[in-house]
This record gives structure tokens, sequence and C-alpha cells, in this order.
């Protein structure tokens, strides 16, 4: 299945987030701490590329105050990525999921990097 994972640059240091599979789309709208999260996916692929990266977990924040968590991980070939954000006394809900082969997640990571780099200069 299909991953894109694309970043739009924003003033103030604040960015959008779209996560897109084949069948689902969701967006992030003012996410901060944009290149933190560009750097750490790029490390997991990198460690999965050496079949070192099970399991990692990373907060993203918008603007606005806003929470989720992107659960990244890795099984005999398969990566799977949950978005999940808290609600308030029901329990999390998933925003997005994605399942796919480690050469579809590369290949989503690596071009996230290149264009976030691409942004920057």
């Amino acid at each position: 299945m299909k991953l894109q994972l694309i970043i739009y640059k924003k003033s103030g240091g604040k960015a959008n987030i779209i996560f897109k599979s084949t069948d689902t789309e969701f967006r992030i709208d003012g996410m901060l701490n944009r290149l933190r999260l560009v750097a750490e996916l790029e490390q997991l692929r990198l460690a999965i590329n050496a079949n070192g990266g099970k399991a990692s977990w990373f907060e993203l924040e918008d603007s606005k105050g806003m929470f989720w968590m992107l659960e990244c991980r890795c099984l005999n070939g398969i990566v799977g990525l949950d978005l999940w954000r808290q609600g308030d006394d029901e329990g999390a809900f998933t925003d997005f999921s994605w399942n796919g082969s480690t050469r579809e997640f590369d290949k989503a990571i690596r071009y996230l990097t290149t264009s976030c780099e691409e942004a920057e200069h």
C-alpha cells in the first residue's frame, strides 16, 4: 500500500503535514518541530534498513496545543504507522493508520527528507 508524508513549511517554524495512503488522508495544520520529526523518521528509516528498527513513538504537537502520538513499528519486513490522539474520557482515537513494506516506508521517508531539505534552502 502506498504511503506519502508531505510537509509544507509555514512561517514561524510551523508546518502542515499530510499523512496519505492509498485509501485515506489526514492533515495536521500548524505542526511544531517539523525538523525534529523528519530527523527522527530518517534515523528510524536507517535503523529499519539495517534490521535494527523495531518500534518507535514520536509526539507531534500543533500550534493550538493539540497532541498526537505517531507509532512506528517494523516486524518481518512490514512497517506499521499509527497516528493517534487522546480523547477526553473515551480513550485514544486513531486518525491515520498504514501498513506496508519496508521498501514503501523507505521511499516515503526519503521523499519527506529530500523535500524538507529543499524547503530549507
